[in-house]
C-alpha cells in the first residue's frame, strides 16, 4: 500500500488511552496515512483493541511482539512502514487534528529530512486533564547540517523540542538511507536517538505551532531499578559529549551545562527513588552511588551559579561518601516539594 505517511505507535499497556489516541490519528484533515500498531507484549487488553481496530480499518496493521522496549518497539514499526514520510505517537498522547496537514506540507514545500513542530502538555488533576505549558520553536529553514547541529546544541538544554520522537516527521529514505533505527535502552532512547538523528540531518524545517498533545502522566520512572536509571543517565551524558565533541560543539559552557544537567538528573532521581519509589533499599542505592567512580567524578566538576542548596549538599554526601547525608538531603528536598 502506497501512502504519504506512516504513523507508528508502539502499544504498551495502555488500554485506557488507546483509543483516544487512535480516533486523534483517525480525525486528521489530511487522510492519506497508515497507522501501524506495535503490541510490545501487552498483559491487558491493549492488543485486543488493536486488532479491533485493524479489523474495522483498511489503512491501520497491527504488529504484535514479545515484550522489548520501547526502542526496539518503535523499530520494528520504522521497518514495516511503506509510507513516504515517519511519524512517531505514543500511545497515551494525542494529535490536533491538522498536525499531518501542516506537517506534510512544511516538509514537501522545503524539501527537508525533517520537520519538527512545536508541542502542548496536559498533566492530569483531580480526574480532568488540564493544560501545563506551550513548547514551541521559531518557524525556520536551516539549509545545512550545520545549521541544524548549531539549533540542535543550543535546544539541548532549553527544552525538549529537539530529544521527542513525537514532534517530529522524517522522511522515510533519509532513515533508511541513514539506518537511523532507535538504540535498545529502557529509558531516555528518545535523547540518544536524536543525537544520531541530528547528526545526519542536512535540511531541516521547524514550525512553531503546537501540534502534538503530550500528556505527563503520574508514576514517572515505574519498572524501572534505580541502578538502571543512573546507567541511562550516564549513558545519555556520553552520547551527547561524544557527538557535541563531532560537532566542535564542545567549549567549556556547553561542558559545563552537560554536567551539571545529567547531576541534576541522577540527585533529582535519587531524591524520588530514596523517598518513594524505592524508599526500603535507600542505604543500598545509596552507597551504589558513592561507589560509582564515574558519579563521583561528575560531581566533582559540577558547578552552578544558581546555587541550589539541595545540589550542594548532595554533593556534599557524595564527596563524604555519606549514605545518611544523602538521604536526609533527599528527604527535606521532596518534604519541600510535598509542601509546596
Amino acid at each position: 500500500m502506497s501512502v504519504a505517511i506512516s504513523v507508528l505507535v508502539p502499544v504498551y499497556n495502555v488500554e485506557k488511552t488507546l483509543d483516544r489516541c487512535i480516533q486523534s490519528i483517525l480525525n486528521q484533515t489530511f487522510q492519506d496515512f497508515e497507522i501501524i500498531l506495535v503490541n510490545d507484549g501487552s498483559t491487558d487488553n491493549s492488543g485486543k483493541l488493536c486488532d479491533e481496530y485493524a479489523e474495522k480499518y483498511d489503512n491501520i496493521r497491527v504488529i504484535h511482539k514479545e515484550n522489548e522496549g520501547l526502542g526496539p518497539t518503535r523499530n520494528v514499526g520504522i521497518r514495516a512502514a511503506q509510507g513516504e514520510f515517519i511519524y512517531h505517537c505514543d500511545s497515551d498522547d494525542w494529535l490536533k487534528e491538522n498536525l499531518l496537514e501542516k506537517a506534510y506540507k512544511a516538509i514537501t514545500e522545503t524539501s527537508s529530512d525533517v520537520a519538527v513542530f512545536g508541542y502542548e502538555i496536559f498533566t492530569e488533576k483531580d480526574g480532568e486533564i488540564v493544560p501545563f505549558g506551550t513548547i514551541s520553536v521559531d518557524d525556520n529553514v536551516l539549509k545545512n547540517g550545520k545549521e541544524v547541529k548549531t539549533f540542535f546544541t543550543e535546544q539541548y538544554f532549553n527544552s525538549f523540542i529537539v530529544l521527542s520522537a513525537c514532534n517530529r516527521m522524517c522522511r522515510r529514505s533519509f532513515i533508511i538511507e541513514n539506518e537511523l533505527f532507535f538504540p535498545a535502552l529502557r529509558r531516555s532512547q528518545d535523547v540518544a536517538y536524536s543525537l544520531l538523528l541530528f547528526d545526519h540531518i542536512e535540511k531541516l524545517v521547524t514550525i512553531k505551532e503546537p501540534y502534538y498533545c503530550y500528556i505527563i502522566e503520574p508514576g514517572v520512572y515505574k519498572g524501572r531499578a534505580f541502578k538502571e536509571m543512573i546507567d541511562i543517565y550516564c549513558t545519555v551524558y556520553d552520547w551527547a559529549y561524544e557527538y557535541f565533541n563531532k560537532w566542535c560543539a564542545i567549549n567549556t559552557d556547553v561542558g559545563q551545562k552537560l554536567i551539571n544537567n545529567t547531576c541534576e538528573q541522577i540527585a533529582n532521581y535519587s531524591a524520588y527513588a530514596f523517598t518513594e519509589k524505592y524508599k526500603n533499599e535507600w542505604k543500598k542505592n545509596a552507597k551504589l552511588l558513592i561507589k560509582d567512580k564515574k558519579i563521583k567524578k561528575y560531581f566533582s566538576m559540577y558547578r552552578n551559579d544558581k546555587h541550589s542548596r539541595f545540589m550542594q549538599l548532595f554533593s556534599l554526601g557524595l564527596r563524604l561518601g555519606s549514605k545518611e547525608i544523602l538521604y536526609i538531603v533527599c528527604k527535606l528536598m521532596r518534604g519541600k516539594i510535598a509542601k509546596g
